[in-house]
């Protein structure tokens, strides 16, 4: 078990530096080739919204840049951090979901049912959210985020955003990894 919540900030760190350099490399890819990729859709990370993609970007800079050894997919967990590899006990678990959903009450609930199967588990315990809201709404959303998972502001250990390009009309939205400690 890991004491404090320290390990979550370094987590979304991280995370988010990936996938901010990720997003421009997406950019990159879809400016140069802009007759076949158009402006109908976003240029970024945006393009996809598949949690499984965002999840190895993540676990991809972790198995480089973290403290800690990172297992992906082992038994019910998206992540599972222990001292080293080898160990059987395990420091923390954690989940990574996405909420895209223009009603925000579509993907709560198998959100807050995966927070309830980390709040069961032995020790520590954390939550990722991949999401993106509006410039200069990131504080509205990151309150509406939290109390629909059930969780207090408290539980909120840190968020990395970043600016990408977004639908039309309006062009511009702040793409995010948010971090909750669950236990």
């Amino acid at each position: 078990m890991i004491p404090d919540s320290r390990y979550i900030y370094d987590i979304v760190e991280i995370g988010g530096r990936a996938l901010e350099f990720e997003d421009r490399f997406m950019i990159g890819c879809t400016t140069v080739r802009s007759e076949l990729y158009g402006e109908e859709e976003p240029r970024g990370l945006l393009r996809l919204a598949n949690e499984r993609y965002y999840q190895f970007v993540v676990s991809r800079a972790l198995l480089s840049n973290y403290a800690y050894h990172v297992g992906v997919e082992r038994g019910t967990h998206d992540f599972v951090i222990s001292a080293k590899a080898g160990e059987k006990s395990w420091l923390a678990v954690g989940e990574m979901k996405k909420w895209f959903s223009s009603v925000e009450e579509a993907e709560m609930p198998g959100m807050r049912a995966d927070i309830q199967k980390l709040q069961r588990t032995g020790g520590s315990a954390f939550f990722l959210v991949v999401t993106f809201w509006p410039p200069d709404d990131g504080l509205r959303c990151l309150r509406a985020l939290t109390a629909g998972l059930g969780l207090q502001h408290s539980d909120l250990i840190h968020h990395y955003s970043f600016r990408t390009i977004s639908w039309a009309p309006e062009t511009v939205r702040d793409f995010a990894l948010v971090g909750f400690r669950v236990k």
